[in-house]
């Protein structure tokens, strides 16, 4: 059918819809005939149908196959830790596999990260903390005015806590569900419209968490509540079961390390050159855990994530800005 598709058009045009679906289930075909205890198949049933998605745990056997093609691979980004997590899935061999970790190029004075273990992100406790959350949000936005973001592990959590959020003379946004991109660039044209006073309720791994600058005033501080592991699902499930088989790390690898690379991702909004000046308040008891901290940045603090959390929050805070 293809082919005579394609013998009777004079000019394939972009995105045309049948060479599109040629190419998806080409693809589609040439993951199922792919075995190994790294890949599972799952059947959905839909309101509007049935879905069979194909899942690969771990591609790094099929990508140590193409890295012998290569004298020297380089890989970096800002969310690479645990080296020894990514540099497995990304098929480098252990005996060959070098890694750096470099300091931020800014000055350290114009940064603030706090961790605060007062509150509790995790899910049997979040109904008794939606208002502590809600306050806290509200006294560390009222010490210096300005631009902020908020980002929640999840849309659920960030309705749930959004009716305890009013800090005075500040304008609320919040992030959609299904937001498109004017809705987005609405959001991203008030914080440059110069009214400074501009508080966003948005989701970590979001369109607002990745990928977007906030350069001087456009942005002053992140506040990060909980870290947004991926839900608990069968699929998720699966993951963690093959992680704990192959790499003794199920929970770590299908949870953990994901979920913080989202919040180092929605932290890195802060600072983006040597004049930006900002801070990072991290929300949650599990922040101060070892298999959490392990994973922020090195220079966040020296030796101990102890050394973020703060017995007078407000007069830091107070102090950072007006030293």
């Amino acid at each position: 059918f293809t082919m005579q598709y394609y013998d009777k058009i004079d000019e394939l045009k972009p995105n045309d819809p049948v060479n599109f679906l040629q190419r998806y289930w080409s693809d589609f075909c040439f993951s199922l005939g792919m075995d190994g205890e790294q890949f599972f198949t799952t059947f959905r049933q839909l309101k509007n149908g049935s879905s069979v998605k194909i899942t690969c745990c771990d591609a790094s056997d099929h990508l140590k196959e193409r890295l012998q093609y290569f004298t020297n691979v380089i890989a970096f980004s800002a969310t690479l830790k645990p080296f020894e997590y990514y540099g497995q899935l990304s098929g480098f061999s252990k005996d060959q596999f070098v890694t750096a970790e470099f300091q931020s190029p800014f000055p350290p004075k114009n940064r603030k990260i706090l961790v605060v273990p007062q509150v509790s992100t995790l899910y049997r406790d979040r109904q008794r903390n939606y208002s502590k959350i809600g306050d806290a949000i509200n006294k560390l936005v009222s010490v210096k005015q300005g631009n902020y973001f908020v980002f929640f592990p999840s849309f659920d959590f960030l309705e749930q806590t959004m009716p305890f959020i009013d800090p005075v003379g500040y304008r609320l946004y919040k992030q959609e569900r299904n937001i498109n991109r004017d809705e987005a660039q609405e959001v991203i044209d008030a914080l440059k419209g110069g009214s400074k006073k501009v508080l966003v309720l948005a989701v970590q791994g979001g369109i607002f968490a990745e990928g977007v600058d906030y350069p001087g005033d456009t942005l002053i501080g992140a506040i990060i509540v909980g870290p947004a592991l991926p839900g608990f699902d069968f699929e998720r499930e699966q993951l963690r079961q093959y992680y704990d088989q192959k790499y003794n790390e199920g929970f770590e690898f299908a949870y953990i390390y994901p979920g913080m690379a989202k919040v180092i991702q929605s932290a890195g909004r802060v600072i983006r050159s040597e004049n930006d000046k900002g801070m990072i308040v991290l929300l949650g008891q599990r922040f101060q855990n070892d298999r959490y901290s392990s994973i922020m940045p090195s220079f966040w603090f020296e030796n101990s994530v102890n050394e973020l959390i703060s017995s007078q929050i407000i007069k830091d805070l107070e102090d950072f800005w007006y030293e």
